[in-house]
């Protein structure tokens, strides 16, 4: 899915072409801080020069209408084992460079749902590769947390309602649309089913001990997202970094779906296009009209 030789000159030569300057607006600097934390999240392997270098090569390769030249999915248990390695040794070797292309690539895969333009992804690269060892951020990205938030509130929920279907894609479909159908009410007659009036349908795979979030909650998750025909399009299990967020700021599937499981639990959400990102999709990532399958394990519930 996604052949590749790298030398260290190619690799300062792509790291500094698409270098953005210095972040100026408040926008280019929120921009800036979502790729910063980004990087952050990946502190755990505790990388050194040469291997961020990369880790920021899949970043890099991940931008928007771009494609990834390695098919990270093949690596995930690759990067789930150098993540235990280095939390017990820092200095844990891994010999496939694969490896940190693959962590850079999921990283930059768990902002698809952010839809960035190409110019917008510059600036949120400027901030991952300013995050490298041994350099110095040029924006103090503690101030802008809010406004990440508030930001990828606005484009999560952006999707579900936003673009118009071209029309002769949607005729190109109706094939596509049918198997989408069929899963569903295959999915809804399974034993354990809990279809809401949404369109929603639910299987509880854990009970938690804790309390249920409302809908105003931040909730912090693990999650694997697949599309019907078994294909993942993110998984935060990989890097070992849960996801973290207001429950009314995601799709709606998410909102409702999330309720039903309480802390400590896991569940299973079959969400219907409409209550996902509809007519529009997901960059290359969710085709539009596409259902979507997520197991979710619900680690914590915090008031906001």
């Amino acid at each position: 899915m996604f052949r590749f030789i790298y030398v260290t000159l190619i690799i300062m030569l792509a790291a500094t072409s698409f270098a953005a300057g210095v972040p100026q607006t408040e926008a280019q600097k929120t921009l800036y801080s979502i790729g910063a934390y980004q990087a952050r999240q990946i502190a755990m392997f505790s990388l050194i020069p040469s291997e961020f270098e990369m880790v920021l090569q899949g970043f890099t390769d991940s931008a928007p209408g771009k494609k990834p030249a390695v098919e990270i999915e093949k690596y995930g248990q690759k990067v789930q084992e150098l993540a235990q390695a280095r939390r017990a040794d820092k200095l844990a070797v891994a010999h496939d460079k694969k490896v940190f292309y693959s962590i850079g690539a999921y990283q930059a895969r768990q902002l698809a749902m952010f839809n960035f333009t190409p110019e917008e992804y510059e600036m949120v690269l400027q901030g991952f590769s300013d995050s490298a060892p041994g350099k110095k951020l040029l924006v103090d990205i503690a101030a802008y947390s809010k406004k990440v938030q508030e930001l990828a509130q606005a484009r999560r929920a952006k999707p579900v309602t936003a673009g118009k279907a071209d029309p002769a894609k949607v005729v190109d479909d109706k094939g596509a649309l049918k198997k989408e159908k069929a899963y569903l009410d295959k999915a809804a007659a399974t034993k354990g089913a809990v279809k809401t009036d949404s369109g929603l349908i639910f299987f509880s795979l854990r009970k938690g001990t804790g309390a249920s979030p409302a809908a105003t909650d931040i909730v912090k998750i693990h999650y694997r997202g697949t599309l019907i025909d078994g294909k993942e399009f993110d998984n935060t299990i990989y890097t070992r970094q849960p996801a973290e967020f207001k429950l009314d700021s995601v799709i709606k599937c998410w909102t409702e779906g999330l309720q039903k499981i309480k802390a400590g639990g896991k569940g299973k959400l079959v969400c219907p296009a409409e209550l996902a990102y509809g007519k529009t999709g997901v960059d290359s990532l969710v085709p539009p009209n596409s259902t979507l399958i997520f197991e979710i394990e619900l680690l914590e519930v915090k008031k906001p």
